[in-house]
């Protein structure tokens, strides 16, 4: 109803110049059609009128209701009462004096000017949680301008790189960058062929009055095709070299509907914003979103502490402490939250439990949730977290239900509105039935919430693509180890084709999953490296992952396949213990030989309760003891990165462990040949790798 009262206003402002409006304007507009007079040079305050995301948007800076609301609060740190709030209506004035500044650069204006504004161009962008950055971000989508989000903590060959693969000249790093760190000087003077400029006059602009209501109201057309307007993201890089992906505006803006409808963002919510803002769900779920429902966002400049966000969270309701009402997070922020709650005393228990039980929703994705946090979490709150499945390319795809009580533990949900999802066999024929784990697939059409292209890479945009192939029930003989396998029948003159393609193309998400009896999704993981063929069973690193974090020592796991000629992939267990039993294995020089002992005893306890929970094939062959194992930003483990390490696994030690494997028992020989390899990769931590890839995974 907003959005169609914003679209009838809109037609009615601008059909004619100021001078012209009148009591007959709206009977002129039928005869002239939507033509915008204004454009970018006419010195509007308000936005594009071809912008989808920003015309939501407008209706929270303009209106005289809400446009006073936070729109984005800076916090130093979770436990400060320090901070600063913007108003929407703040917010829309200082993209307007932000535009404003960005149009007298000489190369911005010769861009704007030149014979190439109908192919737009795309600008670096530094991301990271501040208001500065918000500003940026909505600056350039009012500008037509495509951002290349880069992470603040990218090295400069890395930026490099980034900037090389999206085809742009220009980058913008935060004001305090730009005029304090010397990486950005060295920078400019290695690579003279991009342009560097901030948005330095911003924190002048703070103490200055904001425009009215009807100022920012105005609009404008772009030169710049919708079509050519939008974001460029990379992906994780946990599967392979990162991707540039170009999503268009009017993608954007279905996701965010999508995502302000399913899960009620209003007004009156306050998200305490943590993730990384170069990644999908930091950037659509947890700040694109809230600004078209007139959310507030709480960003803390200082990394993700656990004790520091359950007392911001706890914090009784007050001015300077606003209760918050959304998290998103990942599975390693809810372990450490867990964790961090069991050391409190009961006190502090009870007052976090409080806190936590005062969240409208608490939200996880990016990678499996491991059951036993999210039951500990359900245990402490009442609820279980609600558990989503999303990606770069796709924006999210599968929900839980808002509603606790309908969510399914171990499940990312069911697809969001207007997604249509299925599941695929080896050869791309649809599997109908539940319960056969299948290839993830997403439609992929004009007007889906689906991104456009990987820029400058046709061919992997067209890797991406694939025709379904639907095969009637009764030409199907049966469905084995996840294959459709067909009839041979002989079909008459007249008789319906017993195969088609389906309709439009399909995205491949590279990413297995299993349907359930209700419609539910269950991921098994990513097909190239979460998805094991041990001695011809299918089986799923996730799914043996599950399994190890019930035991009471485990803090993180990760199961790997190493490559066997004879018996495919044999599955490899690299743990972190908890503190309390990682304590045993570092004695002192005296008691060397106890702590030896005590890791012997320790593995060979993790692999007979593991008998008991999973079947032959799917016990882990090698059992590596590591301090921590190494994830990125948004908290994923980059496997391909860990079976290259001579840490963990050196070269010259290809021992292959086949107890089990052939039909025969496991037995203890093999057990006492890795320990001798496990002691290798003991204690040992990794270089944490760069940021994200490939269509990637993601939940």
């Amino acid at each position: 109803m907003r959005l169609t009262r914003n679209l009838l206003i809109r037609n009615a402002f601008h059909i004619h110049p100021y001078t012209e409006r009148g009591p007959g304007t709206v009977s002129r507009i039928q005869e002239i059609g939507r033509r915008v007079v204004h454009n970018i040079w006419d010195d509007c305050p308000g936005v594009p009128y071809n912008n989808n995301y920003l015309i939501r948007v407008l209706e929270n800076i303009t209106s005289m209701d809400h446009s006073d609301y936070p729109a984005v609060t800076e916090r130093h740190d979770f436990d400060t009462n320090e901070s600063r709030s913007y108003s929407y209506r703040k917010l829309g004035t200082d993209v307007y004096g932000t535009r404003r500044n960005w149009l007298k650069i000489p190369e911005i204006e010769t861009k704007f000017r030149g014979f190439d504004v109908e192919r737009g161009f795309s600008v670096g962008l530094m991301a990271d949680r501040s208001y500065e950055f918000v500003v940026n971000l909505l600056t350039l989508f009012s500008m037509g301008i495509r951002p290349v989000l880069i992470s603040n903590t990218s090295k400069p060959a890395e930026i490099s790189n980034l900037m090389e693969t999206a085809k742009t000249e220009f980058l913008i790093p935060p004001s305090k960058f730009f005029r304090h760190q010397q990486w950005v000087q060295n920078f400019i003077k290695d690579h003279p062929e991009y342009k560097l400029f901030a948005n330095d006059e911003l924190e002048s602009w703070k103490d200055l009055r904001p425009l009215g209501e009807n100022q920012l109201s105005q609009e404008y057309l772009l030169e710049i095709p919708k079509t050519k307007q939008g974001t460029i993201l990379f992906t994780s890089g946990t599967t392979g070299n990162p991707k540039a992906v170009f999503t268009d505006t009017s993608s954007i803006s279905q996701q965010c509907t999508s995502l302000r409808n399913l899960w009620e963002y209003t007004e009156e919510d306050r998200l305490l914003h943590v993730l990384p803002t170069h990644h999908i769900h930091g950037l659509s779920n947890c700040l694109l979103t809230p600004l078209t429902a007139g959310s507030a966002i709480e960003f803390i400049s200082q990394p993700f502490n656990a004790h520091k966000v359950l007392h911001r969270i706890s914090q009784p309701p007050s001015v300077d402490f606003p209760p918050i009402t959304m998290f998103h997070g990942v599975p390693t922020m809810y372990s450490a939250f867990i964790s961090a709650y069991e050391s409190y005393d009961s006190s502090q228990k009870e007052k976090v439990a409080k806190g936590l039980k005062g969240l409208r929703v608490a939200v996880c994705g990016s990678a499996a949730l491991p059951v036993p946090i999210a039951k500990k979490w359900e245990e402490i709150t009442g609820t279980l977290p609600l558990e989503r499945y999303g990606m770069t390319e796709t924006g999210m795809v599968f929900s839980n239900s808002l509603d606790p009580s309908l969510r399914k533990l171990g499940s990312v949900g069911y697809p969001m509105p207007g997604v249509h999802a299925h599941l695929v066999d080896p050869n791309d024929r649809l599997i109908m039935v539940s319960n056969v784990p299948g290839k993830l697939v997403v439609r992929w059409h004009s007007e889906s919430q689906l991104f456009h292209k990987y820029w400058n890479d046709i061919k992997a945009t067209n890797r991406a693509r694939v025709k379904p192939e639907q095969v009637a029930p009764r030409a199907i003989r049966k469905i084995e180890d996840g294959k459709v396998i067909m009839k041979t029948m002989k079909l008459k003159r007249g008789d319906k084709a017993v195969r088609q393609k389906v309709k439009d193309h399909w995205f491949r998400t590279g990413d297995m999953a299993v349907r359930g009896e209700d419609g539910e999704y269950y991921m098994l993981g990513r097909e190239s490296v979460d998805i094991l063929k041990v001695a011809g069973h299918l089986t799923s690193a996730l799914e043996i992952e599950r399994e190890i974090l019930t035991l009471p020592e485990i803090s993180e796991v990760a199961v790997v396949g190493v490559k066997s000629p004879k018996f495919g992939d044999i599955p490899h267990a690299i743990i972190a213990l908890k503190p309390e039993y990682a304590t045993k294995l570092n004695p002192t020089t005296d008691k060397e030989e106890a702590g030896k002992e005590y890791k012997r005893e320790l593995i060979n306890s993790l692999r007979k309760r593991m008998r008991e929970k999973l079947s032959e094939e799917k016990l882990p062959r090698r059992w590596i003891i590591t301090d921590a194992i190494p994830r990125n930003a948004m908290g994923k483990v980059n496997k391909k990165l860990l079976l290259a390490d001579e840490r963990f696994f050196p070269k010259g030690n290809n021992i292959e462990e086949t107890a089990g494997l052939d039909g025969a028992s496991s037995s203890d020989t093999a057990e006492d040949v890795d320990e001798a390899v496990e002691n290798k990769g003991q204690h040992e931590e990794g270089e944490p790798d760069h940021e994200d890839t490939k269509p990637e995974a993601k939940q």
